[in-house]
Order: C-alpha cells, then sequence, then structure tokens
C-alpha cells in the first residue's frame, strides 16, 4: 500500500516537473516568420556578439537610446525577435575637444541565466549630426 503511493507521488511529481521544463521552454517560429534580422555587419551601436541576439525593433530602440537617453540612464527590455533581455545603461554626456557632444553608454545581454560580458562604447556626433561609434 506504502509503495502504491510513494509512486503515484512520483509520478505527480514527475508529471509536474515535465509540465514545468515545456512551459519554460521558448519555441521559436522559423527564420522566416520572425522579423527579419538587419545586416549587424553595418550596425555600429552594438557589438556583432550581441547583436545576433536582437532583432530590427531592439536595433532601432538602440539607435534611439543612443540619442536620446539622458545621462546615468538605465533601459531595460526584452527583445520580441529573440526573447534575449538587453539593457542599456547611459553614462557620461560630454563634449569633446571637437566640439561633437558625445556619450559613454553600456550595453548588457543577458540570455536565460546567464550574462554576456557587458561592452562599454563612446558614441558622438558628426559634423552632420549623425552618430558614429568611436570607441568601444
Amino acid at each position: 500500500m506504502m509503495q502504491k503511493k510513494m509512486l503515484k507521488y512520483l509520478f505527480i511529481w514527475m508529471l509536474i516537473l515535465n509540465l514545468t521544463a515545456c512551459a519554460s521552454h521558448q519555441v521559436q517560429a522559423p527564420r522566416s516568420q520572425l522579423e527579419p534580422q538587419l545586416d549587424n555587419s553595418r550596425d555600429i551601436f552594438i557589438d556583432p556578439s550581441i547583436a545576433r541576439f536582437m532583432g530590427n525593433a531592439d536595433h532601432n530602440k538602440l539607435k534611439n537610446l543612443v540619442s536620446t537617453a539622458e545621462a546615468k540612464e538605465f533601459i531595460s527590455w526584452t527583445s520580441d525577435a529573440t526573447g534575449a533581455r538587453l539593457a542599456f545603461n547611459s553614462k557620461e554626456i560630454f563634449v569633446n575637444p571637437e566640439g561633437q557632444g558625445c556619450r559613454d553608454y553600456e550595453i548588457t545581454l543577458v540570455r536565460g541565466f546567464f550574462e554576456h560580458p557587458s561592452f562599454n562604447y563612446t558614441a558622438c556626433r558628426d559634423n552632420q549630426g549623425i552618430w558614429q561609434v568611436i570607441s568601444h
């Protein structure tokens, strides 16, 4: 009798464990059904090792943050395209010796429980007002 009860509880526990594992597994649609990916080789605002975990909306958000975030502003979001969590940390805003408006910022990527190393950048506006990364 005791053995049947233990088997029953073991079976229920395994069922719950399997359901939990299934619920936490993210199923991705085939690449053709996801939003199209940018050509990351031309994305100057992010390291290619992080860019591949971003969709078009994420790249646009990052480009907007580089040009509009306040100093010491922290913004995080989850990519709709990949499920990765991204964080933008605006640091100092300054004028360089050439008279260009510049900013330092940091990007962090978290996938599941794994946090990738952060990348630090400095971007400045060129003479036409276009942001360009000058160091990373």
